[in-house]
């Protein structure tokens, strides 16, 4: 066991060190970029941070300024750094996944899945708001069935700063909260009596002390341009363009009026979908935590590959819980087949001007009904903890 350890991560290591080489050697090519773009954006807002100056000197900078500030060295050391902190941040996930499923093929899922490695190796973010939505989840879980209080108090800190480096892990927040209750709570039972305890008021407390303390400091630091660009930005967003969500086209028709009322009707499947959820695998946070991410990126009304990351996470989670992993392998080969076409299309329209958008479309609402396969297949083979065989600590 410990030398299949041993292996997957000295391979999955081995595979971001060439990725990482492998893409400075591409952006030396013309007319191609392996480097996300959003990278150059980061490594701007540091370079202005070093000036003295704020970060949101830099147009389109709408992260966190404390993400800007992790990335100085790249402007003090070399454009490199914050690609290998992405990628440390990457294998540090998998750790997190090996310690918490003790299972070599679990952590595989993600450490050499393809998706995973080249998004960090671009340079893009995502891994740091994965591994602290990871450690919430994994140590939530540990709290519940070990009742330590360092897990108690890491997970909800964990939360509270995955929250800061990006609003979506909020949709994890009640999961959590009903998973460190004193026991599995029946549906009857938090109708009648759906007054938190205090353990529960205290992790409320303590993610959202930590996530508004991180914006207070920010703000402090940043001023109105922080809450503006970084926060504010994200609730009325709409990207127009071309992308992975079944909205696009219909936001797209709608944009040169102005905000609409489909751009806010968007977000009520959602909102039902993360109800539903939460309260139907309140006692699987896992497979729930897998499955509230699922349906916020299928309904979200903008979609980027850089999203698969987010629920990839979990399919090692929900690989242990599965009575027929057939299924939903199927489920997940064909929508790898799907987005692969849709990548086909996408590059005719962006990088050739072909009049392909309804075709892009049609694409996209393919790949929304992969996403659906996907979570019919785990909700149809999904088995129990006690079923599962899986043991205390495990999600």
């Amino acid at each position: 066991m410990r030398t299949n350890v041993v292996a997957l991560f000295t391979i999955s290591i081995v595979l971001r060190v060439l990725f990482l080489v492998f893409g400075t050697r591409i952006d030396g090519s013309d007319g191609v970029q392996y480097t996300d773009i959003d990278y150059h954006v980061f490594s701007d807002a540091a370079r202005y941070i070093t000036e003295g100056k704020s970060p949101f000197e830099r147009t389109t900078y709408r992260y966190t300024p404390f993400l800007a500030l992790m990335l100085v060295p790249n402007i003090k050391q070399g454009y490199w750094f914050g690609k290998a902190l992405f990628a440390t941040t990457d294998i540090l996930c998998g750790a997190a996944l090996q310690i918490s499923t003790h299972s070599v093929i679990a952590t595989s899922i993600w450490l050499l899945n393809p998706f995973v490695f080249i998004v960090s190796t671009r340079g893009n973010a995502d891994s740091l708001v994965v591994l602290c939505s990871l450690l919430a989840l994994t140590s939530a879980c540990s709290y519940r069935d070990n009742h330590g209080r360092a897990s108690f108090y890491g997970s909800a800190i964990a939360l509270g700063v995955a929250v800061h480096l990006k609003m979506y892990p909020v949709i994890y927040a009640p999961l959590l909260y009903l998973s460190v209750g004193p026991h599995r709570p029946t549906l009857h039972h938090l109708l009648r009596r759906p007054l938190p305890n205090r353990d529960q008021v205290a992790y409320t407390l303590l993610s959202g002390g930590t996530c508004l303390a991180l914006h207070a400091a920010a703000l402090v630091w940043c001023g109105r341009p922080y809450w503006e660009e970084s926060v504010a930005y994200h609730f009325i967003r709409s990207d127009h363009r071309h992308n992975l969500s079944p909205w696009f086209l219909p936001l797209y028709h709608a944009y040169s009026t102005g905000p609409s009322l489909l751009s806010t009707l968007a977000f009520l499947p959602q909102a039902a979908l993360l109800v539903g959820i939460t309260l139907r695998y309140r006692s699987l946070p896992s497979v729930g935590a897998f499955l509230l991410t699922l349906a916020f990126v299928a309904f979200n009304k903008v979609s980027t590959a850089q999203y698969f990351v987010w629920w990839i996470a979990f399919v090692p989670y929900v690989y242990l819980h599965l009575k027929n992993f057939a299924a939903t392998l199927l489920a997940f080969g064909l929508w790898a087949l799907v987005f692969v076409r849709w990548l086909q299309v996408a590059t005719r329209l962006e990088f050739h001007s072909e009049p392909v958008l309804a075709e892009v479309w049609a694409h996209s609402l393919a790949l929304f009904v992969c996403y659906g396969l996907i979570a019919a297949a785990v909700i149809w083979s999904v088995r129990t903890r006690a079923e599962a065989g899986v043991g205390n600590g495990v999600p």
